[in-house]
């Protein structure tokens, strides 16, 4: 038999993996609304239009992206994963 846990540990543990629950999920926001707008608008986009867009600040974006072109370079490993997926169901 186990002693219980101290409840501020499991309080900080519950704590911990909902806040990376919640960046993870900012970052996937942040990663379909670059791609919404690239199709609405075309690559003439930036990280304001990202953040204006989800209602974030642009703070919140550059937590969990650098820049533009870090959003991009997620954006094409996605489609390259994507496709290598599919072409290893057809061969």
């Amino acid at each position: 038999m186990t002693a219980p846990q101290d409840p501020r540990a499991e309080a900080m543990d519950a704590a911990s993996s909902s806040g990376r629950t919640r960046r993870t999920g900012n970052r996937e926001r942040i990663v379909e609304a670059a791609i919404e707008l690239m199709n609405a608008r075309g690559t003439l986009i930036g990280t304001t239009q990202i953040a204006d867009h989800l209602g974030i600040s642009p703070g919140n974006l550059y937590y969990h992206f650098a820049n533009m072109q870090a959003i991009v370079h997620e954006i094409l490993l996605r489609l390259h994963d994507e496709l290598s997926q599919t072409l290893a169901l057809a061969a």
